[in-house]
């Protein structure tokens, strides 16, 4: 009876002091998932991608920060090679069901394919395309950048980026003169 009358006093001045903020509170034990959704940093891009797979296959909502880390640690020391471990990456992400195949691809394809995923598809009409003319070249300026850290900085391939950005500006002056003509007959 006496142990029942101590738990229960016990119980109610935890209970009243934790209320009160008198009572000590004991660390929170950091989870394993909080542990394992650092984000990669230093200088070793193979490590860093090891501690980004690993992050994104825990927290996967942090996918678009581990890669644009990766991209930074990459771009110190150009190479072919980076975008191919790069590549890697986004495989492990979509094998392991931790990113959506498409959004995975589309991120990977804007800093690294000479096709610009951020452009209307070539069935959007004219109207559309000249009535969003000012957000179309916006978003394209944008990705043409993302595409020189990917493909210039990081895989050291300047012919290359420079041949996407020659297309770009052609397109570009297309869309101009296309939309200018479809202004001038409405």
């Amino acid at each position: 009876m006496k142990k029942t009358f101590y738990t229960g006093l016990t119980v109610a001045l935890i209970a009243f002091s934790g209320c009160t903020g008198n009572a000590p509170t004991a660390p929170q034990a950091q989870s394993s998932a909080t542990k394992n959704c650092a984000i990669p940093s230093g200088h070793n891009l193979d490590s860093a991608i090891a501690q980004g797979v690993a992050t994104i296959k825990t927290c996967s909502h942090l996918y678009s920060d581990v890669m644009s880390a990766l991209m930074d640690i990459a771009a110190e020391k150009k190479s072919p090679e980076n975008g191919r471990k790069l590549m890697g990456v986004v495989q492990e992400a979509i094998s392991s069901y931790s990113v959506p195949a498409d959004a995975a691809k589309a991120e990977y394809n804007r800093y690294f394919s000479p096709d610009f995923v951020s452009l209307p598809s070539y069935r959007a009409s004219i109207k559309s395309q000249c009535k969003n003319y000012d957000k179309i070249i916006a978003n394209a300026d944008k990705e043409l950048l993302d595409k020189k850290k990917g493909i210039q900085s990081i895989v050291g391939d300047s012919a290359k980026f420079g041949q996407i950005a020659y297309q770009y500006e052609m397109f570009k002056n297309s869309l101009e003169v296309t939309c200018d003509d479809y202004r001038k007959d409405i």
